[in-house]
């Protein structure tokens, strides 16, 4: 009780071994060191001029070009400690790689960073629910077929900037602010209502459509963690 109090957090600070850098300027600067910064690596260097073609190949191969934006904005929405009204979801047939990409996102991450989760648990386990704590990025491995009862439940989850939450062996509800950005990957997609298409895909819905590549990816279960061996560095520079 006699302790100071944490420092505030600055959202525009990433520490690296080599330097912080601040996403507003995109450069290394060491200031404001009084106050902590909201993310930091301790196994990646900031890299000035990163190449990472074999992410680059996983999260690009099979998506029409109209649709590389897409992606890369919903890849630096996930570094922003901000409320996000959007959820990214990755359409395709099965070994297209739809998941290898954000698995790579999520091995760098961190536990602390990132949960891959079912929505069915997500949204009917409170416990695993109020894990929402400080994530950066949550992956949905699949989606749902209910449309309505999945949206409405997104909706609170990225309407509103703070969320009252009890966590697990806690006795009293905690308000949690909502910076965490949501991913899907599934092989089948609900059916999105005509009345409803306007307002999703302007506001709440980014589909990605993913072909399987002509080049199949390796049959590696580790073949993300590999990547982030790699190319780690370079894949968080980028």
């Amino acid at each position: 009780g006699m302790a100071q109090k944490v420092p505030e957090k600055d959202p525009d600070r990433i520490v690296f071994p080599n330097g912080t850098f601040r996403p507003s300027t995109g450069k290394l600067e060491d200031t404001d060191l009084d106050k902590l910064a909201y993310l930091g690596f301790e196994d990646y260097d900031y890299i000035e001029n990163p190449k990472c073609p074999k992410f680059q190949d996983v999260i690009f191969s099979g998506v029409p070009k109209e649709q590389h934006s897409q992606i890369k904005a919903g890849l630096k929405a996930i570094f922003q400690p901000k409320l996000d009204s959007r959820i990214w979801v990755v359409h395709g047939l099965s070994g297209s790689g739809k998941s290898t990409g954000l698995q790579t996102i999520g091995e760098i991450l961190g536990k602390d960073n990132f949960l891959a989760v079912e929505p069915k648990d997500f949204f009917n386990d409170n416990f695993i629910g109020a894990k929402i704590k400080d994530k950066l990025l949550v992956y949905f491995l699949d989606m749902p077929r209910d449309f309505d009862t999945f949206m409405n439940q997104i909706k609170v989850l990225t309407g509103e900037s703070t969320q009252t939450k009890r966590g697990f062996h806690q006795d009293a509800d905690t308000n949690i602010k909502m910076i965490a950005k949501y991913w899907g990957a599934t092989n089948n997609l609900f059916s999105i209502p005509d009345e409803e298409k306007d307002p999703m895909f302007n506001r709440r819905l980014s589909l990605i459509t993913k072909d399987i590549p002509k080049e199949p990816y390796p049959e590696d279960n580790d073949y993300a963690e590999k990547i982030v061996k790699e190319e780690g560095s370079h894949i968080i520079s980028w």
